[in-house]
């Protein structure tokens, strides 16, 4: 498997497994019709979830793809993603063809864009240079997702719009392709997965100063690098040294940018019942 567990603001990516667990909530994802429709299954995986599911966790293990449960922060399950390299017919080059679902009471939390964010990051370390999304003209929330993401709708070399219909799965009438290029020059990436691997090695103080030189980099549009990002981040690295004044201070700040997760707040809560005098 690639990794064990990816986690980007209010999700983790975990690898797709035949567990039990896996089996009844993507069974359950596929009780869903908008699911069945925009997710489309070979003719086999449809009339037997457990091979699909199968099929993902042999992907996992001989690294033909990337298949992830999405969970959220009280580790329950909330959808899935997945990443196949496939060879663009317009270009010839490989590209990855990603597919996500959310389950309908868990939409609408922020659970897709984060799950494409983290892995896109996670992404950014392989050559292949680009991703695509397969998008129904008729799913609105999808091609939301996609454009706050930083995708765009892919166009002809004349210029205009490229869509396409899918023989085999008519129901979902014409898709559009969205493309992103996950190697696009991000002057934040380097400094702040540095932070990140001083941090989760307990070199804090390393983690204070690559989190600052990460937040005076420009920040790029889609990128998931953002300030508010960052100011969490270094809070919690502040925290981590006892500096309970800047750990309030910039977990105060990535609060109030929209950074509004569970972890945030509990670190917040902590910080004012435990160090309420310091900060």
């Amino acid at each position: 498997m690639p990794f064990q567990r990816l986690q980007y603001q209010n999700i983790a990516l975990k690898p797709i497994t035949t567990s039990f667990d896996n089996n009844s909530f993507i069974a359950s994802l596929f009780k869903f019709e908008d699911v069945k429709r925009e997710y489309t299954l070979r003719d086999d995986h449809a009339a037997d979830l457990k091979t699909f599911v199968k099929f993902m966790a042999d992907g996992n293990e001989n690294g033909t793809g990337i298949y992830c449960i999405i969970e959220n922060n009280y580790s329950s399950p909330v959808g899935f993603i997945t990443a196949e390299p496939y060879r663009d017919n317009m270009s010839g080059d490989l590209g990855w063809n990603v597919g996500i679902a959310v389950h309908p009471a868990h939409r609408n939390q922020g659970h897709a864009k984060n799950a494409i964010q983290a892995l896109l990051d996670f992404l950014s370390n392989y050559t292949i240079k680009t991703m695509v999304l397969d998008i129904g003209t008729n799913n609105t929330p999808a091609r939301s997702v996609a454009e706050t993401c930083g995708f765009e709708q892919r166009k002809s070399p004349t210029g205009g719009l490229v869509g396409y219909y899918d023989r085999e799965h008519p129901e979902v009438g014409m898709r559009t392709q969205w493309i992103k290029n996950i190697h696009g020059a991000d002057p934040r990436a380097d400094a702040f997965r540095k932070a990140v691997d001083a941090y989760r090695a307990k070199n804090y103080q390393e983690a204070v100063r690559l989190y600052y030189e990460a937040v005076e980099e420009p920040y790029k549009e889609g990128s998931p690098f953002t300030d508010a990002q960052i100011y969490s981040n270094l809070g919690m690295a502040f925290s981590s040294i006892r500096e309970y004044k800047k750990a309030y201070k910039y977990l105060t700040m990535a609060w109030n940018m929209g950074c509004q997760n569970p972890s945030v707040s509990r670190e917040l809560e902590w910080l004012r019942k435990n160090a309420g005098d310091k900060i």
